[in-house]
């Protein structure tokens, strides 16, 4: 088969998404991107860039693309030749914490409503992603005016799916000898952006360090010309723990320094996966993430209530605990490296695979009924 891939925000994990899909179906692939800027502008501009870039839709058995174009505004600029498309949702509009910059605006959230309803197969990154899209869009849904609109996420719900996306942990064996002496290094490995909630990490740090446990400190991750205050000041306030305060372009550098954490944390407001501590794990790390959002489907039911916490106090208790316990007590947790493998590309492009080929065969199907 033959898919079409449109990508309208490559970079970062939209990025690594598709350029791992392509890489790994057994399909022949052809992308078309736009640089990772401008958002909102993407969104509603996206179809009609892609479509002047596309010349014969009948040469594509179906198409792929992410919610950072308007799948109803392709379809229709389209028209009936297009095929049939898998719509990928990384994020949506509806429960993204606006920065503290900026304000609500439900025009990209019922960019997202229209994309999903024009779409032939719409896929959420999570399980906890799709119930936060339906929950979202349903509180939205009852704001309105009648008549009544909520028929509208029925239909969506119909055609939607779970897909995890694949992670690259090609570098990322850690050597067996890996060492877990102190002082252990914790890592931040996210991006510097509001919506990860660096205050609540650099105050558990602070709350760990009074209570004379020492360690080291890697600040990893993607940073925007502006970054919120807390990473300036923070500099400052550890930089005799800080061993680290870099995101190499080069993923091979950035690897390396992961294999030497052995905490992450993440305390994040929004995250729809976690690829970046799906990539700690894999290096060896133990996480400590919020009982919220993606995380519990990051890790095995037995190891919710250790590396689970409900609130700031649960994460300083733990935090002290991993980072000043034994050697033989942290190993126990090395299960987890294993565990998370299964989201390796080689492991997730299976159920990927199928979902496309039963949609072009579906299509196929209807179309060869006459209706």
């Amino acid at each position: 088969m033959r898919f079409l891939m449109l990508e309208a925000y490559y970079g970062g994990s939209h990025k690594a998404f598709m350029d791992g899909l392509c890489r790994h179906l057994p399909h022949t692939t052809e992308i078309k991107t736009l640089p990772a800027r401008h958002w909102k502008w993407r969104m509603r501009s996206a179809a009609l860039l892609f479509i002047k870039e596309t010349e014969r839709m009948e040469a594509y058995d179906g198409i792929v693309a992410t919610n950072m174009m308007s799948v109803a505004d392709f379809k229709a600029l389209a028209g009936p030749m297009c095929p049939p498309v898998l719509l990928y949702f990384h994020e949506n509009q509806f429960d993204y914490p606006p920065s503290p910059r900026s304000h609500v605006d439900y025009q990209p959230a019922m960019t997202d409503l229209t994309s999903a309803m024009a779409a032939d197969v719409v896929a959420f990154n999570s399980a906890s992603h799709s119930h936060r899209f339906f929950q979202s869009a349903d509180a939205f849904f009852r704001r309105f005016p009648k008549p009544d609109l909520l028929w509208v996420l029925d239909t969506i719900r119909e055609k939607s799916v779970v897909l995890y996306p694949g992670c690259d942990f090609t570098g990322l064996t850690p050597a067996g000898d890996k060492s877990y002496a102190l002082p252990r290094c914790i890592v931040w490995n996210h991006r510097w952006e509001h919506d990860k909630n660096p205050s609540d990490f650099f105050f558990a740090l602070e709350e760990v360090r009074k209570k004379n446990v020492n360690f080291k400190l890697m600040l990893l991750g993607a940073r925007h010309a502006r970054v919120p205050d807390s990473f300036s000041r923070a500099m400052e306030t550890f930089r005799e723990h800080i061993i680290c305060s870099d995101y190499p372009e080069d993923k091979t550098d950035y690897f390396r320094f992961l294999s030497r954490a052995h905490i992450c944390i993440s305390t994040a407001w929004q995250e729809n996966f976690g690829i970046a501590v799906a990539e700690a794990m894999a290096a060896g790390c133990l996480p400590l993430l919020p009982s919220r959002l993606s995380y519990p489907e990051l890790l095995p039911p037995e190891f919710h209530s250790s590396c689970l916490y409900k609130d700031t106090s649960g994460l300083i208790s733990q935090l002290e605990w991993f980072a000043s316990c034994p050697e033989e007590e942290f190993r126990k947790y090395q299960d987890l490296r294993s565990w998370v493998l299964r989201f390796d590309w080689k492991e997730r492009i299976v159920p990927f695979n199928k979902a496309l080929e039963d949609m072009v065969h579906a299509k196929k199907g209807t179309l060869g009924s006459g209706r």
